[in-house]
């Protein structure tokens, strides 16, 4: 994919977890295509990353909904927009937000 994000034409919704080890992915993906992608790609990517994992995590203690910051709206209001054409305001907002894991279980997000 790296030096072909022209050929992504379509817009997408990367969702990431900091305790994935594929974190990174999601955000290089995010970049390349937000900066550098064809037709309606450029421009038009979100990246969310939660206090995750890749899967079921060795612990019984799930970081972002033990802290309630999991917000599966986001997600469906982007597919709302781009699929059903509902203009609810999602690509007005910054196309990046982090949740980032802390001991008091406060939420900070860090848009682009």
């Amino acid at each position: 994919m790296y030096g072909q994000w022209g050929r992504v034409q379509v817009p997408a919704y990367n969702l990431a977890g900091w305790y994935d080890p594929f974190v990174q992915g999601n955000i290089d993906m995010f970049v390349g295509l937000q900066n550098e992608g064809g037709g309606r790609a450029k421009g038009n990517q979100k990246l969310d990353i939660n206090a995750t994992g890749h899967g079921k995590m060795d612990t019984d203690y799930n970081l972002t909904e033990a802290a309630g910051l999991y917000l599966p709206q986001a997600e469906q209001r982007w597919f709302d927009y781009w699929l059903k054409g509902i203009d609810n305001g999602i690509m007005k907002e910054h196309p990046s937000a982090m949740i980032l894991p802390v001991t008091n279980g406060g939420r900070y997000v860090y848009p682009r």
